[in-house]
């Protein structure tokens, strides 16, 4: 895990949130998050920007106490089109459905420097279609699928 010092989450929900805590408590890295403009992101970007980029995740018992927390998001994107500078890891944080369309609107000189892709949540199948996407632009990018567990994170009320 030391080479993930540039780390791009890829989506705008609440694990990405939880996601980007944990990375940044643990091993202080740069951290940014991508989303598209939409009607689900517009409360997302509309808060990091009134808080200057301040997150804060919540647990609802005691027994995960250490995954609360506070930090700041080094780098908020609006548009995957737009992702720019050099991030050796990507962590994808979106329903499964939406993965190869996100990699399509990353630009393909980015893509053949990232060392490795993370996928939060993955279906049967994703790890295997990511992999295949990006043998033709970065063979050597590792692909890892994590367990759906990690990705159940919600939103609090109100």
């Amino acid at each position: 895990m030391s080479e993930m010092k540039r780390v791009l989450l890829l989506g705008t929900g609440p694990t990405s949130i939880q996601l980007a805590v944990t990375l940044k408590h643990h091993l202080n890295c740069y951290i940014g998050i991508a989303g598209r403009e939409s009607v689900r992101s517009e409360s997302f970007f509309e808060a990091v920007n009134q808080s200057d980029q301040l997150i804060h995740v919540s647990v609802q018992n005691e027994m995960h106490r250490a995954m609360e927390g506070t930090c700041f998001i080094d780098q908020v994107i609006k548009k995957y089109e737009t992702i720019e500078d050099e991030w050796d890891t990507l962590i994808f944080s979106v329903t499964t459905d939406a993965y190869k369309e996100v990699l399509k609107q990353i630009d393909d000189e980015l893509l053949k420097r990232v060392k490795c892709i993370v996928l939060i949540s993955p279906t049967f199948g994703s790890n295997g279609l990511i992999s295949h996407y990006m043998n033709k632009l970065n063979p050597d990018a590792e692909v890892i699928s994590f367990s759906t567990y990690l990705g159940d994170t919600r939103w609090m009320h109100d």
